[in-house]
């Protein structure tokens, strides 16, 4: 009776997500290609959306999802551009596969459903979303976390089509950034990221907030390795995609260097602030007597129009005096930075935060940034492995060891490069055995999985293959161990379906008949 119920509620949900979106689309400028692709988009998410989350645990309901997506094409979307590859129109993208525009709210692309769910994703993403206080991490790692949401986003029909989960490297933009999401995405959860990449009060530091959240469930040795690594891994992903980074990373590093310099003659530096200082002041008191006199406002008015050219020109009094309230803010904040830096023990913060940056900036200047973005990659696999061991270790029920399997499962097969998933590299191959044996015998301890052998050392080859499979319920799988000559293979079935085979190595296992198998007997994987 639940389910029909289930069932009902379901196409009655469905039925309003289309009807909301159709009226939206029916007060766009949208081709009836552009609403039609739209629509089928959200048919498609509503079809895979069940193995989607299925296979990653740990992600939004498909009604928080698609509530998300109808959000950004009611808010953020008014033009879609379709290029289409034979069109003499697909020059407009030159080099690149699609072009967002926040500013104008407009998108071009080709007609490519997973591209086009990619795009509306990034129009989507807020412009800013780590403090500036965070040198050159408030646009590198806002990249890195938006980049990496969006590939999530788009992956909800790019590797799943309602019958089957596949990932073709290819087509997931800006690998490394994706990496780094879902990881984050395994350690905090989606919830966290989601509050993040859609944080509403700029006052609230999400930065720190993950540094305390890491903190307060994996020690604060492994929080602290993990905020470095992913921190300088994001200004190498930078550098990677913005040909123009590097010499940005220069200027600011003439900056430092000369501001560094500056602090060594004390006396000279007092001075030139205490000067810069009353020029803040008078320009201050000049504002708020402009403000207050209208017959100055008037001459203002008069004067700036007269300078400027007809682009700047201001159309009312009103505009000028928003303008100069904001100019009178710029240089309250300037004048209190000023006096920060005239106290003794905040000057010397300041001196160290110079060091610091100058340092950040040598590392992120380094030459073979491409060979250590690959390194450091390595060391956040090795990283989160460790983290994901305290997890294994924190596991009381059934229910939640069967999840870590799921969600180790995902792990193994996010794409590391366009060419491995991360299971593939064998620099990592010793330390996710190690996570193998570890879940597999907190499954036995819990109940949660059949034991097969009495070697844990066996079991752990034999039920590992599981890790391999992308069947979509894991729960749904069955092991048969069968005998070959002298070779030990392993049927896996989802159901009564022949997933494949694989070898077992028995090189190190003198006697078979000591392990306790049942050859040639279908046994489930999870009891």
């Amino acid at each position: 009776m639940s389910s029909k119920k289930d069932f009902l509620i379901g196409k009655f949900v469905k039925k309003d997500y289309n009807d909301e979106l159709e009226t939206i689309l029916e007060n766009k400028q949208f081709s009836e290609d552009e609403k039609n692709i739209l629509l089928n988009i959200l048919y498609k998410i509503e079809n895979s959306y069940k193995d989607y989350e299925s296979v990653k645990i740990n992600v939004e309901t498909v009604e928080e999802f698609i509530k998300n997506l109808i959000r950004i094409i009611k808010k953020d979307c008014e033009k879609i551009v379709f290029i289409e590859p034979s069109n003499e129109k697909k020059d407009l993208l030159k080099h690149n596969r699609y072009i967002v525009n926040k500013q104008e709210k407009e998108i071009r692309c080709y007609p490519i459903e997973r591209e086009i769910l990619y795009c509306v994703a990034k129009i989507g993403n807020k412009p800013q979303i780590v403090k500036d206080k965070y040198f050159l991490l408030n646009k590198t790692l806002t990249d890195v976390i938006n980049n990496g949401k969006c590939a999530d986003i788009a992956e909800t029909i790019r590797d799943f089509n309602g019958f089957s989960w596949t990932t073709i490297k290819s087509e997931i933009e800006y690998i490394e950034c994706n990496n780094i999401y879902q990881i984050l995405r395994i350690l905090v959860g989606y919830k966290f990221l989601n509050k993040w990449v859609n944080n509403k009060y700029y006052i609230l530091d999400y930065f720190e907030l993950l540094k305390a959240n890491l903190t307060e469930n994996y020690g604060k040795q492994n929080a602290n390795r993990l905020i470095q690594i992913i921190s300088d891994l994001s200004i190498l992903i930078e550098k990677k995609y913005n040909t123009e980074y590097n010499n940005v990373l220069k200027c600011y590093k003439e900056e430092i260097e000369q501001q560094i310099i500056e602090t060594q003659n004390m006396e000279e530096f007092i001075e030139s602030k205490t000067a810069m200082k009353k020029e803040l002041a008078d320009k201050i008191g000049e504002i708020d007597e402009i403000l207050n006199n209208k017959k100055r406002m008037k001459e203002e008015f008069i004067k700036r129009n007269n300078e400027a050219s007809d682009n700047e020109k201001i159309f009312n009094i009103q505009i000028l005096r928003n303008r100069m309230t904001k100019e009178r803010g710029e240089c309250l904040e300037e004048l209190e930075k000023i006096n920060n830096l005239l106290n003794p023990k905040k000057f010397i913060q300041y001196k160290k935060e110079l060091i610091k940056n100058k340092k950040t900036l040598e590392f992120a200047l380094y030459e073979n940034s491409n060979e250590k973005l690959g390194s450091m990659l390595i060391e956040l696999q090795k990283n989160f492995l460790e983290c994901f061991k305290i997890r294994i270790k924190e596991i009381e029920n059934k229910n939640d060891i069967i999840n870590l399997f799921y969600e180790f499962r995902y792990y193994g097969k996010i794409p590391f490069d366009k060419n491995r998933n991360i299971n593939q590299i064998q620099k990592l191959k010793n330390n996710i055995e190690e996570i193998y044996e570890l879940l597999i015998e907190k499954a036995i301890d819990l109940k949660a999985i059949n034991t097969f052998t009495n070697s844990s050392k066996v079991r752990t080859k034999i039920i590992k293959n599981i890790f391999m499979t992308r069947v979509i319920n894991l729960t749904d799988l069955y092991i048969e161990v069968i005998k070959e000559e002298e070779k030990v293979y392993i049927n896996l079935y989802d159901e009564d379906m022949l997933d494949n085979k694989y070898e077992i190595d028995m090189q190190d296992v003198t006697n078979t008949k000591q392990l306790g198998i049942k050859f040639n007997k279908k046994i489930k994987v999870f009891i």
